[in-house]
């Protein structure tokens, strides 16, 4: 008797208790707006139920009405339980990890009703309850017992997030992996050797572990990174991605490598959302596998008025009304005032050297060079026919100061992984202007004064090329020589794949401010 009324004591507490915290979740979630904190007032609500309904199974006894509230805490525990991916996700967000992006998010959503619905066809369809008394407390339970998967499996990668989350404070917040530990470890364990009431305490824990961990988020957490509230976010203009500043001090045009640097705003999101918290409005171009890389260059850069104009039209939309006019000054001076700023990464860095080469302010120099460094008149040719439909000044990087991290400047065989074939490939074909070519015009240009350059110490592609060690003794040293920094990592550094990059972040947002004194200083 008295092991029943602890069962149900026991059962009672967590239900009044699990109803308590509904509260403070809701008050969390006010000010958070996250969407982990929906799904932990959902799981608050199902488990609150869930330990009502075994208090109260002894004052129901058998019967329909025990067995009907019964089944629906079966299917509440079914449908509920998968979106711990969900929270787990999400919580890694609030934490600013650098591999959850939309994507990723969108998949952990699609996890959860994929397995709620797996299981409510599998099991709750074919679901027959019987009662049963353990340690005097009355309930329905399945008639045969299988293992929770689905919960075990939830755990494990919640306890994955939890060690990420400790790791990534330092150690300062371990209970969240506690909390999901415990969970853990019970659910390991055949309800039937221990009841009810252990499961239903430890996931009591974990849940107050999660709320915990969000308050810690909101009140006590250093900065993480995290997004400015939900500004931070890539619209759809004019074939590019723009995250537009609500008090814009500068904007930094970013193009990345082959491959990765298709989708920008997914692979490059940390490195991007950092900068975009430093006050700037980010335009990523998305890069273009092409042969002939000058039309890439120039299309960059080709309708840039336009442009501007329309993120200033979207910014006026959105309520922007802080130094909007750093977007539509026609004055060449204006975007050439340290305010304009180029990113690039890997073979996306050779675009941007292409731009520089242009951007020389007397056609003849360019004309020359062009002519001096490029044997295939053909190529001489068309590139000379395509310049005379732009206007060269407003092609110019004048003044705009560029940071290239890992730069590669090859042939085609920099866009194509496979290296067999990419020696095949270039056997009958390859990209214009060509290794050879480029490296010609950067000796001969003049410009180039205000480059960053980031390397990476375990950058086995930066080595085959020796791009660096080339634009270190080729680019000019007057007024200003090229800045180096040399990073820990390896090639694929500046992507946020396995981890976000701090050093590289702070690095960057370094090199801003020195290139942007250098423009004031000349």
């Amino acid at each position: 008797m008295p092991e029943m009324q602890s069962f149900v004591f026991g059962h009672l507490l967590l239900s009044l208790a699990e109803a308590a915290l509904i509260s403070w979740a809701l008050l969390l979630w006010k000010i958070s707006r996250s969407l982990a904190m929906i799904v932990l007032l959902i799981l608050l609500i199902s488990l609150g139920y869930d330990n009502f309904i075994l208090a109260i199974g002894n004052r129901l006894g058998e019967g329909s009405l025990l067995l009907f509230l019964s089944k629906i805490r079966f299917l509440a525990h079914i449908l509920v339980i998968p979106f711990f991916f969900v929270i787990g996700i999400e919580l890694a967000n609030r934490a600013g990890a650098g591999w959850v992006i939309p994507l990723t998010r969108g998949l952990a959503w699609g996890v959860a009703f994929g397995l709620g619905i797996l299981e409510y066809f599998n099991e709750f369809l074919n679901l027959s309850l019987v009662p049963i008394e353990f340690a005097g407390l009355l309930r329905y339970t399945a008639d045969s017992s299988s293992v929770p998967i689905v919960t075990i499996v939830s755990n494990l990668f919640l306890l994955g997030i939890s060690i990420g989350f400790w790791i990534r404070l330092e150690g300062k917040w371990p209970w969240l992996f506690f909390g999901t530990l415990v969970a853990l470890i019970v659910n390991t364990i055949p309800i039937d050797k221990i009841g009810t009431l252990p499961g239903s305490s430890s996931e009591f824990i974990l849940v107050l572990s999660l709320l915990l961990t969000e308050r810690y988020l909101q009140y006590e957490a250093p900065d993480l990174g995290l997004d400015e509230g939900e500004k931070f976010r890539f619209r759809p203009l004019q074939f590019n991605w723009v995250a537009i500043h609500p008090r814009p001090k500068g904007v930094i045009y970013f193009i990345g490598g082959a491959g990765f640097g298709s989708f920008p705003t997914l692979f490059y999101r940390y490195i991007l959302r950092r900068l975009f918290q430093e006050g700037y409005t980010i335009v990523a171009l998305p890069f273009r596998f092409t042969f002939n890389h000058w039309s890439v260059a120039v299309q960059m850069v080709q309708d840039q008025e336009q442009f501007l104009a329309a993120i200033h039209q979207e910014a006026t939309s959105l309520n922007y009304s802080e130094n909007l006019d750093i977007y539509i000054s026609t004055e060449p001076d204006q975007l050439r005032s340290g305010n304009y700023f180029w990113l690039g990464h890997s073979l996306g860095c050779k675009y941007i050297a292409l731009l520089e080469i242009l951007s020389d302010s007397e056609k003849t120099r360019i004309d020359r060079a062009i002519s001096a460094c490029i044997k295939d008149k053909r190529q001489v040719e068309k590139l000379g026919r395509d310049l005379e439909k732009v206007d060269l000044e407003k092609l110019s990087l004048c003044n705009q100061p560029s940071i290239l991290m890992a730069p590669i400047i090859t042939g085609v065989e920099g866009a194509i992984p496979i290296r067999a074939l990419a020696h095949l490939v270039k056997k009958f074909v390859d990209v214009n202007p060509n290794e050879t070519d480029t490296k010609c015009m950067i000796r001969s240009s003049k410009l180039f004064h205000y480059t960053g350059m980031v390397g990476f110490r375990e950058d086995k592609e930066q080595a085959k090329a020796e791009t660096i060690n080339f634009l270190l003794e080729a680019l000019p040293k007057e007024p200003f020589p090229p800045i180096y920094e040399q990073l820990n990592g390896g090639h694929l550094a500046p992507l946020n794949l396995l981890e976000r990059n701090n050093e590289l972040a702070e690095q960057l947002i370094q090199l801003l401010f020195q290139l942007h004194r250098r423009v004031g200083a000349k």
